[in-house]
Order: structure tokens, then C-alpha cells, then sequence
């Protein structure tokens, strides 16, 4: 080992030196486990929950007693002639069709907006997510000590993360609805190896829940959803010196993930379509066990401090979506979504570690890794499709399919799909 450390020259030596204990003697990219992939996991679940799905909005035709039995049958055979609003002061005249629903007459409402609101009742819903993380910034050197350099602190990565959500909300009123939900949740962080450092990996699943609520008017909405995820997996580290070492070094690491997000909408009338300008926030704030890696050289070992980080994420954009009904109770709104993302830098602390194992009566010195965070841009594009049935006045099944891109400044894009199926009675 001391032959491979040495030089022609100290410099080089210290260099060697700074190899050595960072192929062997630092974790791998703490940024990214417990942190940026449970974040990119989070921002993902909170989109998932506050999908808002739409469909036909009916209202009863009121008809006086007096009216003949023929006029009736005029008013069940010739369409009624509405109305559509429009975000100009332009009107179109269009057809609303008038159905039979358990032996009264119904029409469609009349403005577009309102096949987003919920009537009054329950709805049990389920829906999937998909995503990726990418690292912003890689490789670098930290941690000088004199003229030791060890580099590829910040390693290169990549993550994916699945989940599966599922929920149950009622309406307190006209325009206000509460619920809760549970989550279940895979992540996958690959840990690439570096120049003078080997690979590694997080797979942890993860169990959770939480509690929404949502206000919604024709032109206006406001979302909320907190909840909380336990991630529990394996984390493994490589340690590669040369042709000498070549052991992984493993740990349960367990990661309570939680967050918080809120949404603001404003939905108009464009046209035959509906225009709706969105603010998103979600906040993740991630507790992180400490753990002691174990191995077969106990002298590379490494123990971890508990350590906490924090991050938050906003999107500010607009939906366009183009409402077609199909029959009489049929809806089919294919969408697109343009948002401008900003990662603020939340100033998250050090991740504090040492070795896990040292000679009797020695006791080991504590080194820290700084967070690497600073704020990001970058674009949302994404685009779906909506489908509702509905069943009655106020019942319908409502599926939902959509996928895009985070397309960022300073990084590689990641990628974010959902769907999912709601019953609303």
C-alpha cells in the first residue's frame, strides 16, 4: 500500500495520498441519497395528488306543470341553444344537448370552466407516477487538508423513483373537499464510480399518507396536501483501490421523507378551450437515520451522523386544454402544460461522518461533506389526455394519462408520467 503512495515529489504524493482515502475512506454522494432522490420522488407524488380531472357538469331542466305533453317531447327531441363564455366579449352559440337521467331532464351546463368542479359527494380514486433525478453539479474537490485534495465527492448519479397513491375525499360543502390518502414508493439511486472511487447504491421502498383539501369556484381553486413517507433500503458503497481492495461496504438506511404543497389556479375560457395559469410550491424536508456500514475490512467502514435536509421546488406555468364531448355523457380533454421550474438553494448543512472502526482507545475524528446546492431553472413540458364517463347527474369514472419533460439549465432532463382511474359518487 505505501509503495502506491509513493512519489518523485511530496505534491505527488499527497495526491496519491488523496486518491486513497477517496476511493476508501468517503461515502459516496450524500446529496443525492436521502436527498435529492427522495425530493425528485416527493415533487412527483404532490403533482400526482393534485391532478384535477374533469367531467360533464349536468343541470336539471326545470319544466312547469302546465307545458303539454308535446311540448315536453319538443324540449326532450330539439337541442337547447346556449351560451359558451368566452375570455373576450365575443359569444358563441353552440348546442347544448339535453339527456334523461332517471326520469328527468338534463342539460350540459353551459360554462366550459365547470366540468372541473366537484359536486357534492364522495370520490375513491388510484393513480401511478413515474419520474427520474439527475445530478446539477458532479465531481469536484472537497475536502483540502494542507495540499490532500479528495476528489469526486459530488460523484455522478442517476435515480428513479415509481409510486403508486391511492385516495378517498368528500365534500364539506358546494366548494370545499377534504381527504386523505397513502402512498407506497420505490426509489432506485445508481451511484456511478468516478475516476479514483467505485460505484454505489439506494433502493429503498417506502410507506406513507396524508391529509388534502381543496376550494374550488368556476375561475378559481386552491389546492393543499401534507403527508409523510418512510424509505427504508440498502445503501451500498464501493470501495476499488487498485488491484489490493475490492469490497462493497453496506447499511440499512432509512429516510422519513415529508411534504407540503399548495396550487393556485385561475381557469378561463379561451375559445372552445379552457386556459388555466397554475402556481405550484412543494416542500420536502427529509430526516436521515444515522447508520454504520459493515464489511469485510473493518477498517474502511464508515459511520454516518443523522442528518437532515430540506427543498423546495415551485412551478409557475398555465394548462390549455381542449374539452370534446362525445354522445351524451362522454368527455375525452386532450392537454398540454408549460411551467417555468425553479430548485431554490435552502441552504441544507453538512453531512458529518467518521470511521467506524479504530484501534482500542482511539476515537475517531468526525470530517463533514457540505451540501453542493444552489439554484436551479428549467422548463416543464408535458401533455395528457383526459377521459370522463359519467353515470348520473353526479356520478362518473374519470381516467387520466399524461407524461413530459423538466428540460433544466445546468443539468441533464429528467422525465415524470402519471395516470390513474377516479369513481366520483
Amino acid at each position: 500500500m505505501q509503495s502506491r503512495l509513493a512519489g518523485t515529489t511530496r505534491a505527488q504524493r499527497l495526491a496519491a495520498l488523496g486518491r486513497f482515502i477517496s476511493a476508501g475512506l468517503l461515502p459516496r454522494n450524500v446529496i443525492a441519497a436521502g436527498g435529492l432522490a427522495t425530493q425528485a420522488y416527493v415533487n412527483d407524488l404532490a403533482d400526482t395528488i393534485l391532478e384535477r380531472l374533469p367531467s360533464r357538469q349536468f343541470q336539471k331542466l326545470q319544466v312547469e306543470e302546465e307545458i303539454t305533453e308535446v311540448e315536453i317531447q319538443d324540449t326532450i327531441t330539439e337541442p337547447v341553444r346556449g351560451l359558451w363564455k368566452t375570455s373576450g366579449s365575443a359569444e358563441v352559440d353552440i348546442e347544448i344537448a339535453s339527456i334523461e337521467m332517471d326520469g328527468d331532464i338534463y342539460v350540459d351546463d353551459p360554462n366550459l370552466t365547470s366540468i372541473y368542479t366537484e359536486p357534492n359527494g364522495t370520490r375513491a380514486w388510484v393513480r401511478g407516477f413515474g419520474g427520474s433525478m439527475s445530478p446539477y453539479d458532479t465531481g469536484g474537490a472537497y475536502g483540502k487538508r494542507g495540499l490532500v485534495f479528495y476528489d469526486d465527492v459530488y460523484n455522478n448519479f442517476y435515480s428513479t423513483h415509481s409510486g403508486l397513491v391511492v385516495g378517498v375525499d368528500t365534500s364539506l360543502s358546494e366548494n370545499v373537499q377534504l381527504g386523505i390518502f397513502g402512498n407506497y414508493g420505490n426509489i432506485n439511486l445508481t451511484q456511478f464510480a468516478g475516476r479514483d472511487t467505485g460505484g454505489g447504491s439506494w433502493n429503498p421502498n417506502g410507506y406513507g399518507g396524508g391529509v388534502m383539501a381543496s376550494y374550488w369556484a368556476d375561475n378559481f381553486y386552491v389546492q393543499g396536501a401534507f403527508g409523510a413517507t418512510a424509505f427504508s433500503g440498502d445503501n451500498k458503497r464501493q470501495v476499488k483501490i487498485g488491484t489490493i481492495v475490492n469490497e462493497t461496504y453496506t447499511a440499512t438506511k432509512n429516510t422519513t421523507s415529508y411534504m407540503g404543497t399548495v396550487r393556485v389556479g385561475a381557469p378561463f375560457t379561451w375559445g372552445s378551450a379552457i386556459l388555466e395559469p397554475q402556481a405550484t410550491a412543494i416542500w420536502n424536508g427529509n430526516e436521515d437515520a444515522s447508520y454504520t456500514e459493515s464489511g469485510r475490512y473493518r477498517g474502511f467502514a464508515l459511520k454516518l451522523n443523522s442528518y437532515s435536509d430540506n427543498f423546495l421546488r415551485t412551478a409557475l406555468g398555465a394548462k390549455l386544454a381542449w374539452p370534446i364531448k362525445q354522445g351524451e355523457r362522454k368527455l375525452i380533454v386532450p392537454n398540454i402544460k408549460v411551467a417555468w421550474l425553479a430548485d431554490w438553494d435552502t441552504n441544507n448543512g453538512a453531512v458529518k461522518f467518521k470511521r467506524a472502526h479504530t484501534r482500542t482507545g482511539r476515537k475517531a475524528r468526525t470530517a463533514e461533506i457540505p451540501s453542493n446546492q444552489d439554484t436551479q431553472y428549467g422548463v416543464l413540458l408535458e401533455g395528457g389526455v383526459d377521459y370522463a364517463i359519467a353515470q348520473g347527474p353526479t356520478t362518473a369514472w374519470k381516467l387520466y394519462a399524461k407524461g413530459g419533460a423538466k428540460l433544466w439549465v445546468n443539468k441533464a432532463a429528467d422525465w415524470r408520467t402519471s395516470g390513474g382511474i377516479t369513481f366520483q359518487f
